[in-house]
């Protein structure tokens, strides 16, 4: 009773009995403190209007008073005698810039479809971020806003973070080791074949007169966020029986024995068979074509089944290696090298040091890898050279303690890998595949036959739908496969 009574004598002070009172004159603590339909907004009573600051009786029209809260600016009435609330919605109220936000600061729109736009931290207003070459997309639940990459074949997500440092220029002279975990910016692994050895930067320039060589077990995969430019020479082959990076995780063609030469390994086309003593290409047979296509791993060349050491018997020649040259949302150009040639087969040996002999046949060869080139726009200019040949057979020996020649590796040339020499009366081992030539057979011998020549690899680019590859290579081998199409995101 006693602060009804009070609150009806501050009333009658200021004369508010009437619900029709002016605006944020009468003071309150809740709603019940306001007479009529009137209710408390900010200390004061009002029919909507909010009043958390002092009441207003006289103002420049449309000037900015207060932040009332985080979405809600108090201004000047247009008669200049009073007070409205105006709602800042997402972007808020700024009390310091004494203003409704135009944008929430820092966040990411796109302004068209081809332009990305970053909100100004002090929420005024947007600035230009990025021209989208592939398209701009517009922000879900749970991804902002941005310029659309593609999303390779092998690592569909790989461009969805960008690089560190978006300018960063990788570039480096020498030998890298894949089973180094200091090479790779991540790991990944694959459903079958070997691990993904991701080298990611914001962009990736081979330069003219550099030899970038990769060796160990992983596929290379060499991931800019922009331009990826191969302008020196990137080395994934195999040599002799060791494989390339990623390559022989398939094996392809027969094990030499100690008759039969060892059948070449097959990927682009099939592998030649090896020599054996009733002839030439009767000895172990060379591996059937592959279709990487339809495999949900990235592969590299294929081998002939390792020999070990079990018998020393020539081993087979080491697949090419794979390689991902990828630039998320720019192009990858090639004017240098590439070469993911297969390896030399193994030349047939005397088992048995001494006077004591006992000869084996040589090593089929093996297949040339498999190289990738994706991007927004892929350009192999005509200054490039794209090698990826199959190796030669290794030749046979009939000589004492000696071991017959090797095949030679896949060769920077659109000529086939020469197989090995033979040694005595063993046979010769067969050419490698190149652009010029399929796999050539090991040549037979009564008793130390050659090995079969080993499958050229592939090349392919991979592109969005609409855009149409520049592939004039000054030379390849072999010839690009038919582009295929990488979706974006």
């Amino acid at each position: 009773m006693l602060r009804t009574t009070a609150i009806l004598i501050m009333f009658a002070l200021v004369g508010c009995y009437e619900t029709s009172a002016p605006e944020c004159t009468i003071s309150c603590v809740v709603d019940d403190d306001c007479p009529g339909d009137l209710g408390c907004n900010g200390g004061a009573c009002s029919t909507g209007m909010d009043c958390s600051g002092p009441p207003i009786s006289e103002c420049t029209a449309n000037e900015f008073l207060s932040c009332t809260n985080a979405t809600t600016a108090r201004l000047c009435n247009a008669t200049g005698d009073g007070a409205v609330t105006q709602d800042c919605g997402v972007p808020g109220c700024n009390t310091t810039a004494e203003r409704c936000n135009a944008c929430a600061a820092d966040e990411v729109s796109c302004a068209g479809p081809t332009s990305l736009q970053r909100c100004m931290a002090d929420g005024s207003g947007f600035m230009a971020v990025e021209t989208c070459g592939l398209g701009c997309a517009d922000g879900v639940v749970g991804v902002a806003a941005h310029c659309r990459t593609i999303a390779p074949e092998y690592l569909a997500t790989i461009c969805d973070m960008p690089a560190v440092d978006p300018e960063e220029l990788y570039t480096v002279t020498g030998t890298l080791d894949t089973n180094l975990a200091s090479t790779c910016t991540a790991v990944v692994p694959q459903p079958a074949g070997r691990e993904i050895c991701v080298i990611r930067s914001g962009r990736i320039r081979i330069n003219v007169g550099v030899t970038m060589t990769f060796t160990g077990a992983r596929v290379v995969a060499l991931v800019a966020d922009n331009e990826a430019d191969v302008l020196g020479t990137i080395d994934v082959s195999a040599t002799g029986l060791t494989d390339g990076p990623g390559g022989g995780s398939i094996v392809s063609g027969a094990r030499a024995t100690a008759t039969l030469g060892g059948g070449g390994a097959g990927f682009k086309t099939v592998g030649a068979n090896g020599g054996g003593p009733s002839g030439s290409g009767t000895g172990g047979a060379g591996g059937g074509t592959q279709n990487p296509t339809t495999l949900n791993s990235m592969i590299g060349g294929p081998r002939p089944i390792f020999s070990g050491g079990v018998t020393l018997v020539g081993g087979g020649g080491g697949g090419g290696g794979a390689l991902m040259v990828i630039s998320c949302k720019s192009t990858v150009t090639v004017s240098g090298i590439i070469d993911a040639g297969g390896g030399g087969g193994g030349g047939g040996r005397d088992q048995v040091g001494g006077p004591q002999i006992s000869f084996t046949s040589a090593g089929g060869g093996g297949a040339g890898g498999h190289v990738l080139l994706q991007g927004a726009q892929v350009m192999v200019t005509t200054t490039a050279q794209t090698y990826a040949n199959g190796g030669g057979g290794g030749g046979g020996t009939t000589t004492d303690d000696m071991i017959g020649g090797v095949g030679q590796d896949g060769p920077r040339s659109t000529s086939p890998a020469s197989g090995g020499s033979p040694l005595g009366s063993g046979g010769a081992g067969g050419n490698g595949g190149s652009s010029a030539a399929i796999p050539a057979v090991g040549i037979g011998a009564s008793t130390s036959s050659g090995g079969g020549g080993g499958s050229m690899g592939m090349f392919r680019a991979y592109v969005p739908m609409g855009v149409t590859p520049m592939i004039t290579p000054a030379t390849t081998s072999p010839v690009f496969e038919s582009s295929r199409i990488v979706p974006t995101r």
